[in-house]
């Protein structure tokens, strides 16, 4: 395990890492804002807001002589030393204040460091075999935002035997024509360059500002991009070769982009451009600021907020199903969350064009097994009851705490195609009885049994999550 850097080595990491210490004061939004308040407010407006409550709480002293006719006023001894201690706490609390917002993003910043540093490292193992020398340098970036020990030293170590070893021990054999021809290699490596991605914010279609890697998965690459033409922030996705490979897959891909670029939802991920260029299709979206279901669901949720959840979820699929657009790949994992608890349905539709491939071949299988309908396991042709059945597995482990099968691959398809889940009450015996009579017919292997539409389940979400015990 590599060793974790305490918050008392935090400062001498800043100081050895300016990556990670630009990172930290460019992201403390909050404290940023609380630094321009105090400097703004702080000369002027607070100290005079102190000294008029100060005058009304200690006003001067008053003493008459000879009946009243002589008056003399002095100031109020409390008043001077009230004041003074009001104004050292004022100021020492709103410095504080900032230190501690600063201090406040600190974790967040060191995390994200860690984690781009993980990634650049298997980019660069990813690379080695084809290009030493870009490998070297996504080696360097590694270390550069690393701020474990161990993990330096071994990187140290790695770039000192890499810059060793002869460039013919490690590059790969040349390619045979067949797989020249395939050119299996990802967009995202054809044109790749280390070097210019992160010294110089590199623009797709000169419009995209690509920022900062948000994430890779098995249906492309997702970027935090910043749309210069109408400066706002977007999430930018570099979609997998497979998805676009043959004129048949782009032809595709081209009419589907048209249908999703239509779906305005609030519960649905606003596409907002379609681009080919550089090397690849891209997607550009919008940017949720959030989490994803899949980490939220450490433990069960409360049957209104599952409920609640589940609603979002069914009311943003009722609108893309009632313009003829399933999902297909329904999972928790494609549900973002914002901090408002707003949920945001993601990869709608790119499912489809995976599918899209199947269509000459056996029977193909694709989506992921533990949220898949037994229909999708099997092969056969899908419709909107298909996500009807995913959405069912998510409510199921969002009130039960667990899957309704579990296994690898085949163990899951096997139970998948004859075994029935187990009663949702049995895990959740407080769950209401109409929401687990719901969530059992939602997973109905036969779809002519399920619920036939997502508006209906929706409202049936709706009415048990106001009824259930909060």
């Amino acid at each position: 395990m590599p060793q974790t850097s305490s918050i008392w080595e935090t400062p001498a990491i800043l100081g050895r890492k300016p990556r990670v210490l630009r990172h930290w004061l460019v992201h403390a939004h909050a404290a940023q804002i609380a630094l321009l308040a105090v400097l703004l407010l702080l000369p002027g407006v607070i100290p005079g807001a102190v000294d008029t409550l100060l005058d009304a709480a200690y006003p001067p002293i008053t003493r008459e002589r000879l009946f009243g006719i002589i008056q003399t006023t002095r100031a109020n001894p409390q008043r001077q030393s009230m004041g003074l201690l009001v104004h050292r706490v004022v100021d020492i609390s709103a410095i504080s204040s900032v230190l501690l917002l600063f201090f406040w993003q600190l974790p967040r910043s060191l995390r994200y460091a860690r984690q781009h540093s993980l990634a650049m490292e298997k980019e660069a193992e990813r690379l080695l075999p084809a290009h030493p020398a870009r490998s070297v340098t996504c080696y360097r970036l590694s270390l550069e935002w690393t701020v474990d020990e161990d993990r330096e030293r071994r990187l140290h170590n790695r770039i000192s035997e890499l810059k060793r070893t002869p460039p013919a021990k490690i590059a790969a054999p040349a390619p045979t024509r067949e797989a020249a021809a395939r050119d299996t290699r990802s967009a995202a490596t054809q044109m790749f360059d280390a070097e210019q991605w992160f010294a110089h914010p590199r623009v797709v279609d000169q419009r995209y500002e690509i920022v900062a890697t948000l994430g890779r998965g098995a249906m492309g690459t997702v970027f935090q991009a910043r749309d210069m033409r109408l400066d706002r922030r977007v999430a930018l996705k570099l979609l997998a070769p497979g998805l676009t490979r043959s004129p048949e897959l782009q032809a595709r891909f081209r009419q589907e982009a048209r249908i999703l670029a239509r779906l305005s939802h609030a519960n649905i991920v606003q596409i907002y451009d379609f681009l080919e260029a550089d090397n690849g299709f891209w997607i550009a979206m919008e940017l949720v600021e959030g989490t994803d279901l899949e980490q939220t669901l450490t433990a069960p949720l409360p049957t209104v907020r599952a409920g609640q959840l589940g609603r979002q979820m069914a009311e943003g699929l009722a609108y893309a199903h009632a313009r003829g657009v399933v999902h297909r790949d329904l999972k928790p994992a494609n549900l973002l969350l914002t901090a408002d608890d707003t949920v945001k349905i993601t990869d709608f539709g790119i499912a489809k064009l995976a599918t899209a491939e199947s269509l000459t071949h056996d029977r193909q299988v694709m989506g992921t097994p533990a949220y898949m309908s037994p229909e999708q396991a099997d092969g056969r042709d899908t419709d909107q009851r298909t996500d009807i059945y995913s959405l069912g597995v998510i409510l199921y482990r969002m009130l039960g705490g667990d899957l309704p099968f579990t296994g690898d691959a085949s163990t899951l398809v096997a139970q998948l195609l004859s075994k029935e889940p187990p009663p949702l009450r049995a895990r959740n015996p407080s769950l209401p009885g109409e929401l687990d009579a719901l969530v059992m017919r939602m997973l109905a292997k036969d779809p002519g049994q399920r619920p036939q539409a997502m508006a209906e389940i929706a409202e049936m979400l709706q009415t048990a999550a106001a009824n259930a015990p909060s």
